[in-house]
């Protein structure tokens, strides 16, 4: 949740900065052009919620892919555990036998 409520702040102050530049680092006689930076900004924003739109389903993608991999990967997990405590069992044999 943290990286989509970041993207949408990081979005919004790229959609602020390019407004101030557009709108005050132009030459004093663009100053007409305000109606035009406001219909830019209108268009920045449905173009920012659509794109919000598609980060969240990236994200839960990505979540179903973690899942989906977990899920996956548990049998080689148990056969994992399984080896570690027969390599266990070994050592301890070797250590008796030393002594």
């Amino acid at each position: 949740m943290s990286f989509i409520v970041g993207f949408v702040l990081g979005s919004m102050s790229g959609v602020a900065a390019e407004y101030y530049q557009s709108t005050y680092a132009t030459p004093k006689h663009y100053n007409n052009n305000i109606v035009k930076n406001i219909k830019d900004l209108k268009n920045d924003f449905v173009d920012l919620a659509h794109q919000s739109k598609d980060a969240m389903s990236t994200v839960t993608d990505i979540k179903n892919d973690v899942v989906n991999y977990t899920k996956d990967i548990q049998p080689d997990v148990s056969e994992l555990k399984k080896s570690v405590s027969e390599l266990q069992g070994n050592i301890e044999k070797m250590q008796n036998l030393n002594k």
